[in-house]
């Protein structure tokens, strides 16, 4: 069996993408992890596929894998690719979308310049303490609820520690059964961050766009941060807007066809 997919990226965050709507893809765990091997497969940080719609008030339903197999709930940036891929393979002429994934519902916009806007939703943002000796983790926390769970960390700057080391102890503290994505964020001004993401059940990625969400609303609860915040990532720039309370939180970034391929299986 023959099965098509087309090679993504939104700032270095990469993607196999496929549908179901044109064709049947048997999946397992095993066969997601052969895929995303780099040496031995495709190489990606998350396989998505898009479906049918589960009900009448959304356009499609999509689902995204990690590369060591397990399901997510959310990815901002593969939220972008999804909204290109659908107008780029025809599978909708409407540049404005609602995407609905098993934890999430997104709004999003096709923009000219390939730039995408996304509603990732209300952030839920909550204080913990983490069950572990590591220094680093020591005291209160903040956790956020961005359709997948998010562990923000404000930091001077990024030498000094080993980013690995402090996200691998947070993800074994005991707290987080399901695992957590794991931001380190670096305020320049008010308007401005920088950050870098532990992305569970892939390591470090180039970016991640529900981090950049959860960081910004981490930053405005505490007064740290505008509501409109530039972010940089190690693989590009996104923009991220919140008026706060019960209002969504809004994204823009790109979203980039890299190739187009078929896999024999």
């Amino acid at each position: 069996m023959k099965l098509n997919f087309i090679k993504m990226q939104g700032l270095g965050n990469d993607f196999m993408v496929m549908d179901t709507i044109r064709q049947k893809i048997p999946l397992s765990t095993e066969r997601i992890r052969q895929w995303g091997d780099r040496h031995f497969g495709i190489g990606f940080d998350q396989l998505l596929l898009v479906e049918p719609p589960k009900n009448a008030s959304t356009d499609f339903y999509y689902r995204i894998f990690n590369f060591d197999g397990s399901e997510s709930g959310q990815c901002g940036n593969g939220a972008r690719c999804i909204a290109r891929y659908i107008h780029d393979e025809k599978l909708s002429d409407k540049r404005q979308l609602k995407i609905q994934t098993y934890s999430s519902e997104m709004q999003t916009e096709l923009h000219e310049d390939n730039q995408v806007s996304v509603s990732m939703g209300i952030p839920q943002i909550s204080k913990i303490q983490l069950d572990t000796q590591h220094e680093f983790l020591s005291g209160e926390k903040y956790f956020v609820d961005m359709g997948n769970p998010h562990l923000v960390l404000f930091v001077p700057q990024f030498s000094g520690f080993s980013i690995s080391e402090v996200a691998l102890a947070a993800t074994n503290s005991g707290d987080f059964p399901s695992g957590v994505n794991v931001e380190f964020v670096q305020v320049i001004n008010p308007s401005h961050i920088r950050l870098r993401v532990y992305e569970r059940g892939v390591g470090e990625t180039l970016a991640c766009g529900s981090g950049a969400c959860a960081a910004v609303a981490v930053g405005q609860t505490l007064r740290l941060l505008d509501q409109q915040v530039t972010v940089d990532l190690l693989g590009g720039t996104l923009e991220i807007s919140w008026k706060g309370n019960q209002n969504p939180i809004m994204m823009k970034g790109s979203a980039e066809r890299v190739y187009s391929g078929a896999i024999e299986i």
